[in-house]
């Protein structure tokens, strides 16, 4: 008898929630961690120009380096002031300027920098897989001895 009463009132607990109306919130919650990926996709070349005064991946045979960038949230990519890492040792460097430009396709079509010897950024938001066509030169009216040289820019992206 005591069961029988025990589960009338809790049956009479369930019907009488079964009529009543009830809302609860149900919520989403994310995070949006700034975070930026970079890969190499192909280094560039040098090439002399017709002159002899500049060596340059817009000259000749050159080409241009690319590099893919996908950007989550704010981010900042900064393109390095270049240098010459390599020259052979007759190569006369005190007359040489060495810089960098390059220009965003895709979801970066908006970055565009002049050549420039010193570092340079740019704000960027998200954006899926995207390429930065990065070009280099020496200007150096000293000529270039024969031999192999690298210009060299270091490219980051940060919050």
């Amino acid at each position: 008898m005591r069961r029988l009463v025990i589960a009338a009132i809790a049956g009479g607990g369930i019907y009488a929630a079964l009529g009543s109306a009830f809302a609860v919130d149900v919520d989403f919650n994310g995070v949006v961690n700034n975070n930026c990926s970079l890969t190499v996709n192909s280094n560039g070349t040098l090439d002399v120009s017709a002159d002899g005064g500049i060596l340059g991946s817009e000259e000749g045979a050159g080409s241009a380096a690319t590099i893919e960038v996908v950007s989550f949230g704010a981010n900042t990519l900064t393109v390095g002031a270049p240098n010459v890492t390599n020259a052979p040792g007759a190569y006369d460097n005190s007359g040489e300027v060495v810089e960098v430009r390059y220009v965003g396709a895709g979801g970066l079509a908006a970055v565009n920098q002049a050549y420039t010897s010193t570092s340079s950024n740019n704000s960027i938001g998200a954006t899926s897989s995207s390429s930065v066509s990065i070009f280099a030169r020496i200007n150096n009216a000293n000529s270039f001895p024969t031999g192999n040289y690298t210009v060299r820019t270091t490219v980051t992206c940060s919050p």
